[in-house]
Order: structure tokens, then C-alpha cells, then sequence
């Protein structure tokens, strides 16, 4: 056999980017992912000795350990794809061999700190933020049915598990140690838990977003004269109210209260 063919027909390990994903993490966008994404990859970092550079980079830092490959995932509510609510797939049928994490955030929240995403760091959207909360492609109503697609196939993947941005807040060393273990990681200590929770703490995120402290594309405001254009902005649980006006709020509890929200938002 001459060494070209050798090479030819020798089986060849695929690279990370070619490997479909065992863990998926499914949010909508400005749910915590960032957020989520830098603890989880200081922990890598720390427990595994990975290159900071790749702090970003779940399904490359999960290869290179030899764990399930996991990466992050919009599931179609990308500000930048625009599909509206009626386009969202909702048969998830084809995830049964997958492990699912799902992380929500009260969709008011959501709304608001995606109008800024759209707006402020992209140029995805031209108008206000009341006809952003009222768009079939962006707003309010495309959350809350992304959230029962997902209330009713929560069986249907292989394992499922629901993560709160607010139960982050409130308890983020046992939140953190959950989605460690979803990914397979279950010898970090709590020395390396805690110290990944600080490091991620919104101060620090948005000192190092100011000062390209992580040199990464995915930390980086629209504009840094502009509070807003901020990837971390504010981290606040509740924060809709200091944006939206009175009609805009009695909108968005109508449309909870109708489409019957689920995971304890309405």
C-alpha cells in the first residue's frame, strides 16, 4: 500500500468543530449566558490548566478534557437570525439523544436587555423600545412562546435541566455546581466554585469589558462612551421596570397572564 493511500484510509479523530454536541445550554439571548459562559470557563481554566484564551469556548475547552462536547446555543432567538415567534421550531424530537439545559430569565428582562442588544451593540432594529416589546421577531411574546415550546418537549432530550438567571443571583456557587455537573465536571472543589463566581461578578465583567481584560470579540461594548452598548450592562433582577413605562409593563402581564408563562414568571 503506497503512504498517500495509507493516509487516505487511516480514520482520523474529528476536530471539536465537527462534532455534534452531547450537552447542549439553550437560552434566548441576554438570559445570563455571558455571565454563565465566564465562571464556567474559569473553572476550565483553573481545575484544568486550559489556556484562558479559550475561556469563551465550551465546546473546545469540554474536548480537550475529554468530556461530552457541550456548547451554548440560541435554539433560533438569535436578535441577529429576526425569526419571528410563528418560525421557532417546536419539535425538539430530534434532541432525544442529547442532554438539555435550559436558562431562563423573567422575559421582561429578557426584552429589555435585548431592545439594547439590538440597538446599542448591533443594528438589528431601528425602532423604539414599546414596538420592540411588541414585535413578533424580538419581543415579548416570542420569549414567552420560546418558554412553552420548551415547557412542553422538557422530556424530550435524553436529560433536562432548568437553570434561573434569578436563582443564579441568589444562590451562584450551588447554580454554578449544577451546570458543572450537567457538563460532566464533578470534582471541582468549592475553592475553585467560589473563586470562578468572583471572577465573574458583574463589577469585575464590566471592569474587564472597559479595559478588553479578556481581549475577546464576545466582551467588547458597541461603543464605550455608551453605558448601554455594553455586553454587561446591568445585571439587575427586575431592571424592565426602570425602562419600560406603565402601558409597556401592563403589556407584557397581560401577554404572561394569557400565554400562561411558565417556570414561575407569571
Amino acid at each position: 500500500m503506497k503512504l498517500f493511500d495509507w493516509f487516505q484510509k487511516k480514520p482520523r479523530r474529528p476536530f471539536a468543530s465537527e462534532l455534534p454536541a452531547t450537552n447542549l445550554i439553550i437560552s434566548c439571548p441576554k438570559s445570563g449566558r455571558t455571565w454563565l459562559r465566564v465562571m464556567i470557563g474559569r473553572v476550565f481554566v483553573r481545575h484544568y490548566g486550559l489556556s484562558e484564551e479559550n475561556l469563551f469556548d465550551l465546546r473546545h475547552m469540554t474536548e480537550a478534557v475529554s468530556l461530552p462536547v457541550a456548547r451554548f446555543s440560541h435554539d433560533g432567538t438569535s436578535t441577529a437570525e429576526g425569526l419571528s415567534l410563528e418560525q421557532l421550531e417546536t419539535d425538539k424530537s430530534e434532541l432525544s439523544d442529547r442532554n438539555v439545559l435550559l436558562l431562563v430569565r423573567d422575559p421582561r428582562d429578557v426584552v429589555v436587555s435585548c431592545f439594547f442588544q439590538a440597538t446599542r451593540r448591533k443594528s438589528h432594529y431601528k425602532g423604539d423600545i414599546s414596538s420592540f416589546v411588541r414585535s413578533d421577531n424580538y419581543g415579548i411574546r416570542k420569549i414567552i412562546h420560546f418558554y412553552n415550546i420548551w415547557e412542553k418537549n422538557r422530556s424530550m432530550p435524553r436529560s433536562f435541566t432548568l437553570l434561573r438567571y434569578e436563582d443564579i443571583h441568589q444562590q451562584p456557587c450551588e447554580s454554578l455546581r449544577t451546570t458543572l455537573n450537567f457538563l460532566g465536571v464533578q470534582d471541582a472543589t468549592d475553592d475553585e466554585i467560589r473563586e470562578a463566581v468572583e471572577f465573574g461578578s458583574f463589577d469585575k465583567m464590566k471592569e474587564m469589558e472597559s479595559a478588553d481584560g479578556l481581549k475577546h470579540k464576545k466582551l467588547r461594548p458597541g461603543n464605550k462612551s455608551d453605558p448601554e452598548s455594553f455586553k454587561v450592562r446591568k445585571g439587575k433582577v427586575g431592571g424592565y421596570e426602570n425602562y419600560l413605562d406603565a402601558e409597556d409593563i401592563a403589556y407584557c402581564n397581560d401577554m404572561m397572564e394569557k400565554m400562561h408563562c411558565p417556570f414561575g414568571y407569571r
